[in-house]
C-alpha cells in the first residue's frame, strides 16, 4: 500500500463516501445545566449516564433555549443550548427523572432549599410538571414498576 493512501493513520481508500451523512458529536459530553433557585427549563429526559459513578448525570433534550456551561466548575464557559440540542444535569438527590424518560417536562428549582437531618447539608427541591397525557402514562409506568417489587414492598 502506498504511503499517499494513508492520512492521519487511516487508509483513505477504505473509508466510505460520507457525502450526505449527518455529523454527530459522538461521545463528547454535552454542556451541563446548573440548578439555581427559581430556574425553570422545558426538556425531555433521554438517559441516566452512570459511566462515572462519582458524577452521575441525566442527558436531556432541550425543548427551549437553555443557558448551560462547559468545562470545570471554577473555569466554566457559558454555552447556549438551543431547542433540539442535548445537555446534561447532575442527578441531584431531589431530582428523580427515571420515570419521566422520553416525556416532555418542565423542571422548576424551588426557591427554598431542603436540609438533611442526617448530614445537615442543604439540597435543591425540584418540581416536575407533565402534560395530562403524560401524567396518565406516568401513573401506568409506576403501577407496572410496583408490580415488579416483592410483595412486602408493595403499598
Amino acid at each position: 500500500m502506498a504511503d499517499k493512501e494513508k492520512k492521519n493513520g487511516s487508509v483513505v481508500s477504505e473509508l466510505p463516501d460520507t457525502t450526505g451523512w449527518v455529523t454527530d458529536s459522538g461521545g463528547a459530553f454535552p454542556p451541563y445545566w446548573k440548578a439555581d433557585a427559581g430556574k425553570k427549563i422545558f426538556a425531555r429526559p433521554l438517559a441516566r449516564d452512570e459511566r462515572d459513578p462519582a458524577f452521575v448525570r441525566y442527558v436531556l433534550l432541550a425543548l427551549m433555549t437553555i443557558e448551560c456551561a462547559a468545562g470545570p466548575k471554577n473555569d466554566r464557559e457559558v454555552i447556549v443550548v438551543k431547542k433540539g440540542e442535548k445537555f446534561t444535569c447532575s442527578a441531584y438527590g431531589g431530582l428523580h427523572l427515571e420515570d419521566y424518560m422520553g416525556m416532555d417536562v418542565v423542571i422548576e428549582v424551588l426557591p427554598e432549599k431542603g436540609k438533611s437531618k442526617e448530614t445537615g447539608y442543604e439540597y435543591w427541591i425540584f418540581e416536575v410538571k407533565v402534560s395530562p397525557e403524560n401524567a396518565a402514562i406516568l401513573v401506568a409506568r409506576r403501577a407496572e414498576a410496583a408490580k415488579a417489587l416483592p410483595a412486602e414492598l408493595q403499598s
